[in-house]
């Protein structure tokens, strides 16, 4: 007789059915292009409606200077936070560093692929999180499960890095402040779904 699995066994079986579908080989080149900078940033303010929670990410792509950073800043739905905040969580902010990172390949997936990646973050929780692939808070490790899933599928290599927040140029849209980020020469804010 098999023992009975609790639902967090089962969602993890699931994904590890999911990666075994999506898994290629890896593939080991002589010759890299320069690697993607992606600089990510996320919010979490509480006030007398309830919690907000805003993410950002700037991204540039050496090989194509002439087309100039791309990025994006905005709230996330109170249905996410919501769910995120379930059981009176009160601590948002891990889950609204590591989002953006996701988000930010499903936008620009195309610039991702076959690509390595310096992700650069301000939070040691979610970047190690990010590294190990794991995480002990359910919903951040949802988030991460789906960053590894894109990165086997697209053949991206990540790299995360600290980068201290006043140096962050994700700060700004993460905030929804977009002024520092516009200056920079072809700068295009795009949108995204969340």
């Amino acid at each position: 007789a098999s023992p009975d699995l609790n639902a967090r066994a089962i969602t993890a079986l699931q994904w590890l059915i999911r990666m075994l579908r999506e898994l290629r080989p890896r593939e080991i080149t002589l010759k890299h292009e320069p690697p993607v900078l992606l600089f990510v940033d996320g919010a979490h303010e509480v006030t007398d409606s309830g919690p907000t929670v805003t993410v950002g990410a700037v991204l540039f792509d050496p090989t194509r200077p002439e087309v100039g950073p791309r990025y994006f800043g905005q709230a996330v739905g109170s249905p996410l936070v919501s769910w995120w905040a379930r059981g009176d969580k009160t601590q948002l902010i891990g889950q609204a560093e590591i989002l953006p990172v996701l988000l930010a390949k499903t936008t620009w997936p195309d610039t991702f692929r076959n690509r390595r990646c310096f992700v650069f973050i301000d939070n040691n929780s979610a970047r190690f999180g990010l590294v190990n692939g794991y995480s002990p808070v359910r919903a951040s490790g949802h988030i991460i499960s789906d960053v590894w899933l894109f990165d086997s599928a697209q053949g991206t290599g990540s790299w995360y890095a600290r980068v201290p927040t006043a140096s962050n140029i994700a700060d700004g849209p993460s905030r929804l402040f977009f002024a520092e980020v516009k200056a920079y020469m072809n700068a295009k804010r795009c949108a995204i779904s969340i």
